[in-house]
């Protein structure tokens, strides 16, 4: 993901990208993710419910430049609480019992990554959701700050603990213009999505070509964005084929998963 890029004037409000890693195995493994950017503004912390689920990579920004550890550090926590509030919750979409999301720090925006399915099967236990806290505009910080963080050991410790049974908690500190550290947290974003848990969920070939033909009903501009549910179930029916019969619970499943990655809504 180009980090560079995304900060152009040219980013809309949701972008999809390409993760990659040659670290998790033999061969490069890799997954598409939605990226969704949202301000952090509390006059906007409704819509976040939207968006985000429990499966997600959370992001939460704050410009390091203008940091104050006095007021920013109750900001950052009362934003990881939203967070944690969310993932308790259960996830958003149709059928779900509750809501997630993810929200910027001091002012500034934030995002989270819903990663597709790749066909590959893995055993899950309880995985905390990867929460990326990440400081902007690192060069207009002194080089000591630089090296150390605006957001001090304590501070750090501390937030990290407060949540540690629920969230896993991780630290960068950045320059876009610069390039400065962009790549470890690139890499860091890169790996919480391959190891996110939908990101190696096994699903039926069926769903995929039910996926497939959504999306080219997408770029169709005759068609309306928002599809009822009957409309869901007709592509559903007239899609999957007699050998991968999609039976209504499974058609469920799907039409959550489907509205996770912004494909349907």
């Amino acid at each position: 993901v180009d980090l560079l890029e995304y900060t152009t004037a040219n980013a809309t409000p949701k972008q999809v990208w390409r993760f990659w890693s040659t670290t998790a195995g033999d061969a490069p493994q890799s997954v598409t993710a939605a990226l969704w950017d949202f301000a952090g503004q509390e006059v906007y912390s409704v819509s976040h419910t939207l968006f985000i689920d429990k499966d997600s990579v959370f992001v939460v920004m704050y410009d390091a430049a203008t940091w104050d550890a006095a007021t920013d550090v109750g900001k950052l926590h009362r934003w990881l609480c939203s967070v944690r509030m969310y993932v308790r919750g259960g996830g958003r979409g149709p059928g779900g019992d509750g809501v997630a999301g993810g929200a910027g720090a001091g002012g500034s925006g934030g995002s989270s990554a819903s990663s597709a399915p790749a066909a590959t099967s893995r055993t899950h236990c309880h995985q905390r959701p990867a929460v990326l806290v990440v400081g902007t505009h690192a060069s207009d910080l002194a080089p000591e700050d630089q090296r150390r963080g605006v957001l001090g050991v304590t501070d750090r410790d501390r937030l990290a603990g407060l949540f540690e049974e629920e969230l896993d908690i991780r630290f960068h500190l950045i320059d876009s213009k610069t390039g400065l550290n962009v790549k470890q947290l690139t890499t860091d974003l890169n790996g919480a999505c391959l190891s996110s848990r939908t990101a190696a969920m096994c699903v039926p070939r069926g769903w995929m070509e039910v996926k497939t033909a959504l999306e080219e009903r997408q770029r169709d501009p005759q068609q309306e964005g928002r599809m009822e549910w009957a409309e869901f179930h007709e592509t559903v029916s007239a899609t999957a084929s007699d050998q991968f019969d999609i039976d209504a619970d499974q058609a469920r499943e799907l039409c959550k998963m489907l509205h996770q990655l912004g494909v349907v809504r």
